[in-house]
């Protein structure tokens, strides 16, 4: 006898077990009684359509996926953000009232996840729960109620988003800390058995926010959010948080062209080299080469830079400050770079950028990096006089530069052009590469 077809046929069972939640979850999630679920699953029962999209946006799949024609285990397609918003966009209003801001919340996650795949869904998940966010809002007006469950949930949040801004999802970050990091700040400021985890949390969480506007090239934001970071690494008698947050003022000066104050932050950072990790070390020193570089202090600039290459750890991805201090070996050799460019060392520069080469990249590096290399071995091949290899990385930076639509890698490139123009005015291939510049 052949066996039963049951009548609905879904995948609701594949969807819930690959988004990594039980039926029981599952129910205390959406309000669905465990039971109906379960007949649900079993076909013996078909998915009314609204509950559709309410479990396709709990669980990262379409509504396609979750109730196919011919019901599969073996294709589930993970939720676009597009479609996420579509569905908190067409939810009726009982949804998006009450506990909007925690609708709003779940949206961002889920969208995460669903660009990250369905492996990066089981340690978001618990991230979803509203009780830590509850908790904490309670504790901001009575701070002994604070329990380690709740600052380790944040401290959590804090890891994903940092693995998120490290890859592409810095929009998803950007939307997630306010929702969080205003209430742990107030947290942070409070006397407490906790402050001092508090006040470490909200020091990451600024440091966070930092690179958000970085990225957005909002450098008096970015400015304010250091502060707030060092504040809060001092109140967690954290020296590495408040020398990251330091470095990281530092850079916003460089960004902004006020070399004094860089090296102001820098020396401040360096009265305690001492008691920071090995990766903070050779950051700092490597900051510190190149801003002694701008200032023609060529003496302690090179020290500065051999202090970097001694202090570079030998696995710096398992470095105290790996997760919120992204620094590499062609971190090293762009700082050198840069500070012989200043040192006007065309020779020793390009040789040192050679070590990553922005056209064939010999490393690791993020796509940004990559064209600020190509910048500067663009004006390193144009100072000593190489005016083809001068075009080929002014080419290859600009062209890189429009694709992800840095105004900030596009602008270095123009300055780039000016400098060498400047040296190299009557020659007709540097002139005609103004062309590159007219989009």
């Amino acid at each position: 006898m052949a066996p039963q077809v049951p009548p609905y046929p879904n995948a609701l069972r594949a969807c819930i077990k690959q988004a990594g939640y039980s039926f029981r979850e599952v129910s205390k999630e959406t309000g669905i009684p465990e039971s109906t679920l379960y007949d649900w699953a079993a076909g013996k029962r078909p998915i009314p359509h609204h509950e559709r999209k309410i479990l396709a946006a709990l669980l990262g799949c379409s509504v396609e996926a979750l109730t196919p024609k011919q019901a599969s285990n073996a294709s589930i397609r993970v939720e676009t953000p597009d479609m996420l918003q579509s569905y908190y966009e067409s939810a009726p209003p009982q949804a998006q009232q009450g506990d909007d801001m925690n609708t709003k919340r779940r949206l961002i996650l889920l969208r995460a996840m669903s660009v990250a795949g369905i492996a990066f869904v089981t340690p978001l998940e618990p991230l979803l729960d509203a009780e830590p966010w509850t908790r904490m809002a309670q504790a901001t007006t009575k701070p002994s109620s604070v329990d380690p469950a709740v600052l380790m949930h944040f401290e959590k949040l804090n890891e994903a988003c940092w693995h998120m801004s490290n890859g592409s999802e810095l929009a998803t970050v950007e939307q997630l800390l306010p929702m969080y990091l205003p209430q742990l700040s107030i947290l942070a400021q409070q006397a407490s058995t906790y402050q001092p985890i508090a006040a470490g949390i909200a020091s990451q969480g600024h440091l966070l926010s930092y690179v958000v506007a970085s990225h957005q090239e909002n450098f008096q934001l970015a400015l304010d959010h250091c502060k707030q970071a060092r504040m809060y690494g001092q109140i967690a008698q954290n020296r590495n948080l408040e020398a990251v947050a330091l470095i990281r003022q530092g850079v916003v000066g460089l960004h902004r062209r006020r070399p004094y104050q860089a090296l102001e932050a820098f020396e401040e950072a360096r009265k305690f080299i001492d008691e920071v990790s090995p990766l903070l070390r050779a950051r700092l020193y490597a900051n510190l080469g190149e801003v002694q570089g701008k200032l023609r202090m060529e003496q302690v600039a090179r020290r500065s830079i051999g202090l970097a290459q001694e202090n570079f750890p030998d696995y710096p991805e398992n470095d105290l400050v790996s997760l919120y201090l992204s620094f590499s070996k062609s971190g090293l050799y762009l700082h050198e770079g840069l500070a012989l460019l200043d040192l006007q060392r065309p020779i020793e520069a390009l040789d040192a950028l050679l070590q990553i080469d922005g056209l064939h990249p010999k490393m690791d590096i993020s796509e940004r990096s990559r064209i600020d290399v190509l910048n500067q071995q663009a004006l390193a091949a144009g100072t000593k006089g190489d005016l083809e290899q001068f075009r080929l990385y002014l080419e290859a930076a600009v062209t890189s530069a429009v694709k992800i639509g840095s105004d900030l890698r596009y602008s270095e490139a123009w300055e780039m052009y000016r400098r060498v123009q400047d040296m190299w005015s009557r020659e007709p291939q540097v002139r005609n590469l103004r062309s590159l510049f007219t989009r």
